[in-house]
C-alpha cells in the first residue's frame, strides 16, 4: 500500500538521507544510509546524500553514494562541501558553510523537500536532530521527539511498556553516578531485583555494544563498572540462558499500521554480538533479492519467516503493533523479542525506532520492496507534515497591553 499524497505538486521532491553522526554507531549508519540512498525511487525523488562526521559537520557531495569512499576519510571530506541546516521555521535548505582561503569555493544551498534520517545511535535516533526538524518546521520521516527519545532510553522504554501492560522481563537499573557513590547499594538493588544470571545493557546504546551477562554476584560489581563506561545509565534485566529472539518490524502512523514477517536471528554465541549483526556473512535464508543484502543488518546470519507456529506468529505481529502504537512511533521501526524454550513466554525486548538497513530485509520477504519501503515512509513524513500544519501554535491575548511600560514583573510570579 502506498500511502496518497498530493505529489502532483512538484514533478521531484528532493529527500536529504542523513547519515553518519556522533555515534558509536557512526559505520552502521554510514551503511544503511547509503543503502536507502541507492534504494530511492528516481521517478518520484531526487536523492540528496547527506553525511554527518563523527564531529558533528554535515556535507553533501557526489562521493557519498559510495561505501567505499570512507576507507580513506581524510580523503573524502577534502572533496566533499560542508553544509548546515539553520534552526529556522519554514527555511528547509541546507547552506554552505564559509571556508577560509582565497579560493574556497561556496555552493549554492541545497534545496530539500523531506528529510530521512538514517541515524543509529546518540544525536540522530534519539530525539535530537528530530527536534531541529520540528523547529525548522520540515517534513521528516520516522518518529517524532518523543517516540524517538523514549525508545532509545532503553530503561524508560521499560518503564512504558510495564505501564502498558505489555510483556517484559523484570529489570532495574542504576546511574554511573550512583555506582561511583555508593557500589554496594546498586548491588543490593540489582540481587533484589533480578536474580542470577543478569544482563547489563547501556541504556543509550544499540547494535549490542557494551552488554554484559552476569553469573553470579561476585561478577557484578566489574561488570557494572565496565558497562558503565559506555553509558551514564545501565539496565539490568533478568537473562534466560534458554531463550531465542525474534524481530518483526511495523509500517505505519498513529491511524494505521502494519506488521512484517517475523525473523529468528541467529548468533554464533548465545547472545547476538556486533560482530552476529554487522560481520558475518550470511548463509541463511534473509531478504537476499535485493543488492543490499550483501552488507549490514541484513547479512546476518537468521531464519526468516521464522520457525515458529502460526499462533505464536500472530502473537509476535500484535505485540510488535501494540509496542509501536504504545510509544507513539511512526514511520518504519522493528521490535525485537525474547522467547523463553522453557516456558514459551513472548517478552518485548526493545524497539528500534530507526533499524539497522531500516528493515528492509524483512519488508522484502513481506512482499514490499525496499524502494516502495521508502516511498511510504516518505509519503507518510508528508501525510504527518500537513496533518501539523492543521495545529494552532498561537492565541490571542492583550497580556502585553495588561503591563504598564516600565514592568518588570515575571507573568508566572504575578499571581
Amino acid at each position: 500500500m502506498i500511502y496518497q499524497t498530493c505529489m502532483g505538486e512538484q514533478m521531484k521532491k528532493r529527500v536529504a538521507v542523513l547519515f553518519g553522526g556522533v555515534s558509536v554507531e557512526h559505520e552502521v549508519s554510514v551503511i544503511s544510509g547509503v543503502q536507502a540512498f541507492h534504494a530511492i525511487d528516481r521517478e518520484r525523488y531526487e536523492p540528496i546524500a547527506v553525511y554527518l562526521s563523527k564531529e558533528g559537520r554535515w556535507y553533501v557531495g557526489e562521493q557519498l553514494g559510495d561505501v567505499a569512499n570512507y576507507r580513506d576519510m581524510e580523503k573524502l571530506l577534502q572533496s566533499l562541501s560542508e553544509v548546515m541546516p539553520r534552526p529556522v521555521r519554514g527555511d528547509w535548505k541546507l547552506y554552505s558553510v564559509p571556508q577560509s582561503g582565497w579560493f574556497q569555493k561556496t555552493t549554492p544551498p541545497v534545496e530539500v523537500d523531506v528529510y530521512l534520517p538514517v541515524f543509529h545511535g546518540s544525536y540522530g535516533e534519539d530525539g535530537s536532530v528530530q527536534g531541529l526538524f520540528q523547529i525548522m518546521d520540515v517534513p521528516f520521516t520516522g518518529c517524532d521527539v518523543t517516540g524517538s527519545a523514549v525508545s532509545m532510553d532503553k530503561v524508560v522504554m521499560k518503564e512504558v511498556l510495564k505501564g502498558l501492560g505489555l510483556p517484559v522481563l523484570p529489570a532495574c537499573s542504576f546511574t554511573r553516578f550512583e555506582l561511583e557513590e555508593s557500589p554496594e547499594d546498586v548491588v543490593a538493588r540489582i540481587e533484589s531485583a533480578c536474580s542470577f544470571p543478569c544482563i547489563l545493557k547501556p541504556a543509550l546504546l544499540g547494535s549490542s555494544i557494551g552488554i554484559e551477562v552476569v553469573r553470579e554476584g561476585k561478577e557484578l560489581l566489574d561488570a557494572a563498572h565496565r558497562v558503565a563506561m559506555y553509558c551514564p545509565k545501565v539496565l539490568v534485566e533478568v537473562f534466560l540462558p534458554e531463550m531465542y529472539e525474534l524481530n518483526c518490524s511495523v509500517l505505519g502512523n498513529e491511524s494505521q499500521q502494519r506488521a512484517s514477517v517475523i525473523e529468528r536471528p541467529l548468533s554464533s554465541g548465545e547472545l547476538l554480538s556486533f560482530a552476529d549483526k554487522y560481520e558475518r556473512s550470511s548463509s541463511g535464508k534473509c531478504g537476499a533479492k535485493s543488492p543490499q543484502s550483501e552488507t549490514s543488518m541484513a547479512s546476518m546470519d537468521r531464519v526468516i519467516p521464522a520457525d515458529i507456529p502460526p499462533d505464536v506468529t500472530q502473537q509476535v505481529q500484535e505485540l510488535a503493533i501494540k509496542t509501536f502504537r504504545g510509544l507513539g512511533c511512526a514511520g518504519v521501526s522493528r521490535v525485537d523479542f525474547i522467547a523463553d524454550r522453557v516456558t514459551d513466554e513472548i517478552y518485548v525486548n526493545e524497539l528500534n525506532a530507526i533499524p539497522g538497513s531500516l528493515a528492509f530485509y524483512l519488508w522484502e520477504e513481506s512482499g514490499v520492496s525496499f524502494t516502495q519501503l521508502l516511498t511510504e515512509l516518505i509519503e507518510l513524513a508528508l501525510i504527518r507534515f500537513r496533518e501539523r500544519q492543521a495545529t494552532v501554535y498561537s492565541y490571542s491575548s492583550n497580556l502585553f497591553a495588561l503591563h504598564g511600560s516600565g514592568s518588570s514583573g515575571g507573568a508566572k510570579g504575578a499571581g
